[in-house]
């Protein structure tokens, strides 16, 4: 039980730190909030660089894992983790909620204080990622993101039973 309450913190602190450099990089603005949706399909970016993000246009190697080789799995996320993340950023005081027509997502002076006292490589490869996010993929509407992350991951043709463009 032990193991499985550490695995359980360790992924919280991971996803939160992943989180948090993604927020911080963007500001509230009148046309743009980073809403939870918006955290769910950029972070997809985050955890997968490998499969979503041209390694032409990344400045780093980031090696493929087996999550990342299996990230067709994962294409849609799962609110509730995402929520028990924001929860804890929140109850922190890493990043604040405010609502604008719908709840959004800033990085507060402490959470950029956390990130400025950081330093790791796992910390400056994020840092690349989410700043390609967003020069290249918040230009994008929600719907255009998730399109890419279908098809990047071939999900529409493992389910119309095509492989490789051969159809099984």
């Amino acid at each position: 039980m032990e193991n499985q309450n550490s695995t359980f913190v360790s992924n919280i602190v991971l996803d939160s730190i992943r989180i948090l450099i993604l927020i911080s990089k963007f500001e509230a603005k009148k046309t743009f909030k980073m809403t939870i949706d918006k955290i769910m399909l950029y972070d997809y970016y985050m955890k997968f660089p490998n499969t979503m993000i041209d390694k032409n246009t990344m400045e780093i190697n980031i090696d493929c894992n087996f999550y990342e080789f299996y990230s067709f799995y994962h294409w849609k996320p799962n609110i509730i983790d995402y929520n028990k993340v924001m929860r804890y950023l929140v109850a922190k005081e890493l990043v604040k909620r405010a609502v604008d027509k719908q709840f959004y997502y800033t990085a507060t002076n402490k959470g950029y204080k956390f990130l400025n006292e950081l330093n790791s490589e796992y910390k400056n490869s994020l840092n690349i990622i989410a700043n390609i996010i967003k020069t290249n993929i918040a230009k994008m509407s929600d719907g255009e993101v998730e399109q890419e992350i279908q098809e990047k991951n071939n999900v529409f043709k493992r389910f119309e039973g095509e492989e490789n463009g051969k159809e099984i």
